[in-house]
């Protein structure tokens, strides 16, 4: 995966992995992190067919820095993963504890479960 990535010229940081990817992966990106990925999605097959999204990267100016630690860094550090990590994740445990409470029903769900 790292040498795709390398070879599309996509960061490692900014980059999310599926594996079993909706038919509308950039919608489902949008719906989940709230922005559609600005670069297009990369698709490998190999044994199986991988999807390589490469998230888009916040100047940071979305974070506030708090008063009482003005010199402290802010939450968009290259040593932590992006935010939208956090969303994707949180999206995919929830939908895969409703399927394991049986409230799927119905069908009614955008998205279901999709694997980060």
């Amino acid at each position: 995966l790292l040498s795709e990535m390398t070879r599309n010229g996509l960061k490692p940081r900014q980059t999310a992995v599926f594996t079993e990817a909706p038919q509308d992966l950039a919608g489902y990106i949008e719906f989940v992190c709230g922005e559609r990925p600005h670069d297009d999605i990369v698709k490998i097959m190999d044994e199986e067919v991988v999807s390589l999204v490469p998230l888009n990267e916040s100047d940071g100016s979305r974070w506030q820095p708090l008063q009482s630690r003005e010199t402290a860094p802010l939450l968009d550090c290259v040593r932590r993963l992006p935010a939208e990590f956090n969303l994707l994740s949180g999206f995919e445990k929830a939908m895969r504890d409703l399927q394991r409470a049986k409230s799927m029903g119905g069908g009614n769900w955008s998205y279901g479960a999709v694997a980060v």
